[in-house]
């Protein structure tokens, strides 16, 4: 009988100690946003003119400033199904820098004096993600926030609207939707 009960013991011990460690690897908030920026041209329509060099062989991300974001982009980011190659991420610091690019991602870090920035992305439909407080996060098409611990995202239909971009209705059923006012 002691046999038996030293035999319990010892499985469960190792139970014990072999799953106290979560069975998944954490995931950074820097990679949850990396992932969801590349998903989120999957349910992006630009506008007609510019649709045609849109996505078709490369997805051009551009990031102001350096962030733990665009380190995520530049280091590891592969898409099933798509070229090794076809994210491109470029760190930009000046507005002549947007030129090819598909996605402006401004983090929270670089919200200081975006005015150029988001002139020059509705101008060139280049599709706007930020992390930005409440006060400038109504200028942008897409905005990542944190809810009880989780990564969520609003979308502004106004802003999207006026620069003729069109989201798939997936994407907003999703998403907290915010007004420009």
């Amino acid at each position: 009988m002691a046999k038996w009960i030293l035999k319990i013991l010892i499985a469960l011990v190792m139970s014990l100690t072999c799953f106290n460690q979560p069975l998944y690897a954490q995931i950074s908030d820097a990679e949850v946003k990396a992932a969801m920026m590349i998903r989120f041209a999957d349910f992006i329509y630009w506008p007609e003119k510019a649709q045609q060099s849109r996505l078709d062989s490369e997805l051009v991300i551009s990031v102001l400033g350096h962030s733990s974001v665009a380190s995520v982009l530049q280091n590891n980011m592969e898409i099933p199904g798509q070229p090794k190659d076809y994210v491109r991420v470029q760190i930009i610091n000046h507005v002549s820098q947007l030129n090819h690019s598909h996605i402006l991602f401004i983090p929270q870090e670089n919200k200081k004096d975006i005015k150029p920035f988001l002139e020059y992305a509705y101008l060139h439909h280049i599709l706007i993600i930020t992390e930005m407080d409440e006060l400038n996060r109504k200028k942008v098409m897409i905005n990542f926030i944190t809810e009880n611990n989780r990564i969520r995202f609003e979308i502004n239909p106004e802003i999207v609207e006026q620069n003729r971009f069109k989201i798939s209705s997936r994407l907003m059923r999703i998403a907290r939707i915010v007004a420009s006012r």
